[in-house]
């Protein structure tokens, strides 16, 4: 069907609905793209946009003997289009991992592996300000990837407050994707805003630089969040009420959510804000901005910087960092936090080979199990052990930080007394199977070799 006012001209719709147009779309375009090397896929205007009531569709495949309208099937227009890039792929690339950025779908949707966005945001606080709240309806309705153009789509003004705000907003978010339009010449009446940080001006640019960074950090946690999601159905994402059932505050909170089980973030939704209220859960919460634990079951004021996002790690979870996340490394190095509590806890960590599609169900992963006993009669034992046949490499050397009062008086690996130096945190200093603590931090790092075998570290407060 021809669409004669289409943006750039004349525009064409495919029927995809008939089986035939299915395979030749996937067999004349698809095929022939991934054969010279694309490997992510991004299907805008998929509602479709522009779906004229006089185009009638065939659906015979699907046993419907009439034409049916253009109205009639217009909500399931994109949801085919997911379902036969998806089976598609899973015939003729049994083993590639699909990554389809799309923007329509439908109930179920979710089952053709969809990284959906919220659509053609304003590039405004009040679109901004929209964004979590659809972000945590679809998460709750069972898609799990939705997420937003972060900094906007088109509209508005040279924010760059907003767009700073925007991006500490994404970093918590299931696709992290910096937007813009920069259209320039192409169109110079269009107002023109750059999506990438790069070219940002100074100082937002480094403010843009240590988000990304700290994105790149949360690999390990981030991952292992799309694999609870994979094998549990847990949302990324979630509003405080579906973590804390029996809180009758954390229901009505509407401008924080906890990204998976550990971290509860609260972004910055209004403009020149110098600080704003957070509700915090019962038990203790640590703020990695300032390094201090914060009593919970209250609502606190929290001072506000352009460069800082508050979020804040629950008492006795296990947060993974990636020490070194180039593409060129190993990931054999990893920064594991740990906030301690009185009560016992245990976190999995998921890694596999970033590529193979069947790798849980080939066994080709690797769960490791740090579980802890709390801290009891100043006493705390951390355990690690692990499970499935992949490895990052022969062994993995694992930098323990833990927030703490004073230095331990002493401190065992696997039964073995282990030295503890006072230091300045300077990498070329830190030696495997030792102990550093940061006064002026308040930490404690504890840096052991992970052989793939059961380990446990006992640590002395008396």
């Amino acid at each position: 069907f021809i669409i004669q006012d289409f943006y750039f001209g004349l525009g064409g719709l495919l029927d995809v609905f008939r089986k035939d147009a299915q395979q030749w779309l996937w067999n004349n375009h698809y095929k022939k793209q991934i054969a010279n090397g694309v490997a992510g896929w991004w299907t805008d205007l998929g509602e479709p946009e522009k779906h004229p009531s006089a185009m009638m569709h065939n659906l015979k495949d699907e046993g419907v003997k009439r034409l049916l309208k253009a109205d009639e099937v217009h909500n399931i227009y994109g949801h085919y289009w997911n379902k036969v890039l998806f089976e598609n792929y899973a015939k003729d690339y049994p083993n590639t991992r699909l990554f389809h950025l799309n923007r329509s779908g439908f109930a179920g949707s979710q089952r053709y592996s969809i990284f959906p966005w919220s659509g053609d945001v304003s590039r405004n606080w009040s679109g901004f300000r929209a964004q979590l709240q659809i972000m945590l309806s679809m998460s709750m309705s069972g898609i799990p990837y939705t997420h937003a153009d972060a900094g906007g789509f088109a509209g508005g003004d040279a924010d760059k407050e907003l767009y700073v705000r925007w991006l500490q907003f994404a970093s918590f978010t299931p696709i992290f994707r910096p937007h813009g339009t920069a259209l320039y010449e192409v169109d110079p009446n269009a107002f023109s805003f750059p999506s990438e940080p790069a070219l940002i001006d100074t100082p937002y640019r480094s403010i843009a630089k240590s988000v990304i960074d700290l994105r790149y950090a949360m690999l390990p946690y981030n991952y292992t969040l799309a694999y609870r999601q994979t094998k549990y159905g847990e949302p990324l994402v979630r509003p405080l009420y579906y973590q804390f059932t029996n809180d009758t505050t954390a229901v009505k909170v509407e401008d924080e959510f906890m990204w998976g089980n550990e971290m509860l973030v609260a972004p910055v939704l209004q403009k020149n804000a110098t600080e704003r209220k957070i509700y915090l859960p019962a038990g203790k919460w640590f703020d990695l901005n300032n390094n201090d634990f914060v009593n919970g079951n209250q609502t606190i004021n929290y001072k506000l910087s352009l460069s800082v996002i508050p979020y804040f790690i629950k008492e006795g979870s296990f947060v993974p960092n990636q020490k070194n996340y180039s593409t060129t490394s190993s990931n054999d190095s990893l920064m594991m936090y740990y906030i301690p509590s009185a009560h016992s806890s245990k976190y999995q960590l998921y890694d596999d080979d970033g590529k193979s599609k069947n790798a849980i169900a080939s066994g080709n992963y690797c769960l490791t199990t740090f579980s802890s006993s709390g801290v009891n009669n100043k006493k705390l034992f951390v355990n690690i052990s692990d499970e499935g046949k992949y490895r990052v490499a022969d062994s993995r050397k694992i930098y323990f930080v833990i927030p703490v009062e004073s230095m331990p008086k002493e401190i065992n690996i696997d039964g073995k007394k282990i030295a503890i130096t006072d230091v300045s945190l300077r990498e070329d200093n830190l030696k495997t199977n030792a102990a550093y603590f940061i006064d002026r931090l308040g930490l404690l790092m504890i840096n052991a070799e992970y052989f793939y075998k059961p380990m446990e570290i006992k640590i002395d407060f008396k």
